[in-house]
């Protein structure tokens, strides 16, 4: 369910989710939080004029926003206005080309929004971005990218690619599978900002990718090697036994289709299954669970069994 917010901008952070420009400092905005299963929030922020209320309303109107308090009475009066606006007619469907010349979008977002999901991910690639999600997603990184350049790499790790904050406001590194260690690295990194990289807007135009360094590990080099020319169907089934090899907390339910959907967003530059690439944002994503206390040896369950009740008790005393 999603819930609402109305404030005078703390920062030039943020992009506004309607016409993909900065709200400046001071302006009054408005927000829509919505909570995924794992209890994180997302955070959309609009300028009031970008902001389209649902067809059925908002429910509690004005009363529903949180932070209305804190408004001047002429910005509040303009949400309730708002609000309480009957919603527009409905239009007859336009073409291709007056719907292009919609005013609500920006130049840059109309660019990509005409653009195939391949194309998207291609120059998300060669800026070194995100390349999984829907098309939104990625329509929305490449503006970004555009508007204010490539997010950098982790200045700490030097393993990941930094991320913007939902709110629009600072940056963090989400950390990185380590293959050697087999497992997920979490970094601390974080800043309110970063000096952006010059966006690609031509493939092409990006430079070479560094050649492989002959430290990779053996172990990488052999699963990309038995992943090679396996039909999608099988090549998600077996990273889904590696992903539950490796403890990941991934779905059941869903593991197929979480997977599926990042083995196609990390194909290499050749087009080949890249596993230990999907790996490692399937990591990111679902990290590692703690394994219980078991004994590698038979003759140890009785010991490893009364450990586990002295943690119980512990935890029933505290």
């Amino acid at each position: 369910m999603a819930t609402y917010k109305t404030e005078y901008s703390v920062s030039n952070k943020a992009t506004c989710k309607g016409c993909s420009t900065k709200i400046d400092k001071g302006v009054h905005r408005v927000a829509i939080m919505t909570q995924s299963k794992d209890d994180i929030t997302f955070t959309k922020w609009y300028h009031l004029k970008c902001f389209k209320v649902p067809k059925k309303g908002i429910e509690g109107g004005v009363e529903a926003f949180e932070g209305r308090d804190n408004l001047k009475e002429e910005d509040l009066e303009a949400l309730k206005e708002l609000l309480e606006a009957p919603p527009p007619k409905a239009e007859k469907k336009r073409t291709k080309d007056e719907a292009g010349a919609t005013d609500e979008q920006s130049p840059v977002e109309l660019k990509y929004k005409g653009m195939s999901v391949d194309k998207l991910k291609a120059l998300l690639k060669a800026n070194k971005q995100v390349c999984s999600g829907k098309k939104d997603d990625l329509v929305q990184r490449c503006v970004d990218g555009e508007v204010h350049g490539a997010l950098p790499k982790c200045p700490v790790c030097e393993k990941s690619t930094l991320r913007a904050a939902e709110s629009g406001e600072g940056f963090s590194c989400p950390g990185y599978f380590d293959s050697d260690a087999a497992r997920f690295i979490r970094c601390k990194f974080t800043a309110e900002q970063v000096e952006r990289i010059p966006w690609i807007t031509d493939p092409s135009q990006a430079p070479a990718s560094p050649p492989a360094k002959k430290a990779k590990s053996e172990a990488a080099a052999s699963l990309k090697d038995d992943f090679k020319d396996l039909p999608p169907k099988e090549a998600a089934l077996k990273l889904v036994e590696e992903a539950f090899k490796r403890n990941l907390s991934v779905p059941k339910a869903t593991a197929r289709q979480e997977v599926g959907t990042l083995l196609m967003a990390t194909k290499d530059e050749e087009g080949q299954w890249d596993p230990e690439a999907a790996l490692a944002q399937l990591a990111e994503k679902f990290p590692p669970e703690k394994p219980s206390a078991e004994a590698t040896n038979p003759a140890n369950t009785a010991i490893a069994a009364a450990f586990d009740e002295m943690g119980k008790l512990e935890g029933q005393g505290g």
